[in-house]
């Protein structure tokens, strides 16, 4: 059995829009992506980027404080 940490490091795939969505929060819905194709290793870049997407998309736009 594999620990969170180990199939999704804390310092994996940063993107730099990243900083609006926990790092952590990403990590679970990764790990949870992992579990529910039967925990399949090899496709942690693409269980992340999912993950990733999801929860971005579940995040309202922000104003830009410019304008």
């Amino acid at each position: 059995m594999y620990a969170l940490e180990q199939v999704f490091p804390t310092d994996s795939m940063q993107d730099p829009t990243s900083h609006l969505i926990p790092e952590e929060a990403i990590r679970e819905r990764a790990y949870e992506i992992y579990e529910r194709r039967g925990r399949e290793h090899g496709r942690a870049e693409e269980d992340w980027f999912e993950a990733e997407t999801e929860l971005r998309n579940r995040v309202p736009l922000q104003e830009n404080s410019w304008t």
